[in-house]
């Protein structure tokens, strides 16, 4: 990065469990912020600026680590924050805060929408954001919360499933009826499958189209439904099903998709292992104890109905509130007092209820976002940031 961004600066607001309401004492302090990139950047052929993690601009920090001191000596919690405590900070510039914002990121749109008490800084564009922020709703926000919430959902059923005794074992090639050392195919001939496969693949999906993550993530869960469901197998089998379809539809013969089959399983589970191995080595300590004791990772269970519900009410009245008024419930859930189903279930129901709101959309949310409006409103604090 070469500019202060301190001297382009926003908006810079506390996000994270602070702004949720669902902080203790040794909650993490996480930063959000906008900056608009100067012209010598947005115009260079060699630099460019989308984003930047690190440190914050150190007077800003400060200011953070006093306000929520002050919060933790009205609520009677002995806080002592520091400008070194803050452990993340994200400033993105201007035309990636839209575009985000506008595909209904959920992180992206909390900027906007968090308590008065958690902007440490904003300026006219900031505050000209904030006056637009309604203008950045429209349902497409089901498909981000639920997808956000369904990549909770499974980090905590794949945990789950680790603690209560389904541990990968380390694959072995001969169990899959393979070589020790050496591939049954050359690597560029089983390269050269695979690129042939991916391609067909990418045909039966989304994936040359531009979606949020949260939004691909909803409809290749629906996509995967249909395909299983058409196709007569598990979810689990469907991938292997449908690279056989693609190798079969390339002349490749039986034994050549035997073997690519083959190969696919024993790398599905190399790489099942080591997810398993960095689930368990990096772990934080007394995240590690909780999960032990409660059989299922708890703050994913949080992250999954604070969103749930987040999405549910937004589609409900139209209306984001970052700073939870379920704060307590949450906070009940990080510490272990819901049962694994009773989340499961709670879950499930909001998602059903999502589906139904989405088709009625009683907050008369906007199908989709004016992007003209969008990038009028881009360029006008572009230009606005220049003078």
């Amino acid at each position: 990065m070469n500019f202060q961004i301190e001297k382009t600066m926003n908006l810079l607001v506390i996000a994270g469990s602070h702004s949720y309401g669902m902080s203790t004492s040794g909650s993490d302090i996480d930063l959000k912020g906008i900056c608009t990139a100067p012209l010598d950047i947005r115009l260079s052929s060699y630099q460019n600026f989308d984003q930047y993690e690190g440190s914050p601009p150190e007077d800003l920090a400060i200011q953070a680590c006093a306000r929520l001191n002050t919060r933790g000596r009205e609520r009677g919690i002995d806080w002592d924050y520091y400008f070194s405590d803050i452990n993340d900070s994200t400033i993105y510039d201007i035309s990636k805060a839209i575009t985000l914002m506008g595909n209904c990121n959920p992180n992206m749109l909390e900027m906007l929408f968090v308590d008065e008490s958690d902007i440490i800084f904003s300026n006219e564009v900031g505050e000209r954001l904030r006056q637009e922020r309604n203008n950045f709703l429209s349902l497409k926000l089901k498909f981000t919360y639920s997808g956000y919430a369904h990549a909770q959902l499974k980090k905590m059923q794949r945990f789950r499933g680790y603690l209560m005794g389904d541990v990968p074992q380390k694959p072995e090639r001969k169990a899959y009826g393979l070589p020790e050392h050496r591939s049954l195919l050359t690597e560029s001939e089983s390269n050269l499958i695979n690129e042939e496969i991916q391609a067909i693949l990418k045909k039966w999906n989304f994936d040359d189209f531009e979606f949020e993550p949260g939004v691909k993530d909803s409809i290749d869960e629906n996509l995967r439904d249909f395909y299983a469901t058409t196709l007569k197998v598990s979810n689990n089998e469907l991938n292997y099903k449908l690279e056989d379809m693609a190798a079969e539809s390339l002349g490749l013969s039986t034994e050549v998709r035997e073997a690519l089959d083959r190969e696919r399983k024993y790398r599905a589970a190399l790489k099942n292992y080591k997810s398993y191995l960095r689930w368990q080595n990096e772990r934080n300590p007394v995240r590690k104890k909780l999960e032990e004791k409660f059989k299922f990772d708890v703050k994913h269970a949080s992250h999954l109905i604070r969103l749930s519900r987040t999405g549910r009410e937004i589609l409900k009245t139209g209306k984001l509130m970052v700073r939870r008024p379920d704060a307590e419930e949450l906070v009940a859930i990080r510490r272990g007092e819901r049962e694994y189903e009773d989340i499961i279930e709670e879950a499930s129901n909001i998602e059903k209820e999502m589906n139904d709101l989405y088709m009625t959309n009683p907050a008369s949310l906007r199908k989709s976002i004016d992007t003209k409006h969008l990038d009028s409103l881009t360029r006008e604090i572009i230009l606005y940031s220049l003078r």
